[in-house]
């Protein structure tokens, strides 16, 4: 196999299945590679995904944090971990979470898949007026502190 593909695979195995540019542009100018992009790039990507799936293969259970319910569909995952066994996944899933804006917790593996509310969250202040802080702050960005307070009806 290549330079780029086991780097790219050692990436893919600590979980972090992301070849980032920054991490690729240092591989290139550590190794030179082989000297074709299109060569080093797919087997770069080739040995993230090898990487990963092999991880995932010694790491199948998962835990995940949300902002709210899974099944809305509002991709407010917060935060995840991996784990090897089945015991270690569901200590951390009945764990409290730190964080009180963690709403739901989810616990999924090759034979589970288990979601339950978080005993502490709290409902942000605002309730779901995030758009309009969104909104405002783009508005800021745009138009500067006033169109910040008018997006806000201050």
């Amino acid at each position: 196999m290549s330079k780029a593909y086991e780097h790219g695979k050692a990436i893919g195995h600590s979980g972090w299945h992301v070849g980032t540019a920054a991490s690729w542009t240092e591989w290139l100018r550590l190794n030179q590679g082989t000297g074709d992009y299109a060569t080093d790039s797919a087997d770069w990507d080739r040995g993230i995904a090898d990487g990963y799936a092999q991880y995932k293969a010694e790491h199948p259970y998962s835990v995940y944090e949300f902002g709210s319910h899974p099944d809305e569909d509002n991709d407010d995952c917060y935060a995840g971990e991996d784990f090897a066994t089945i015991e270690e996944a569901r200590a951390a899933y009945l764990a409290t979470p730190n964080d009180r804006g963690v709403a739901y917790i989810m616990l999924d593996g090759p034979d589970v898949n288990e979601i339950r509310k978080n005993p502490s969250y709290r409902k942000p202040r605002r309730g779901n007026d995030e758009w309009q802080s969104e909104f405002a702050m783009q508005a800021g960005m745009a138009f500067g502190c006033q169109g910040y307070n008018d997006a806000m009806g201050y």
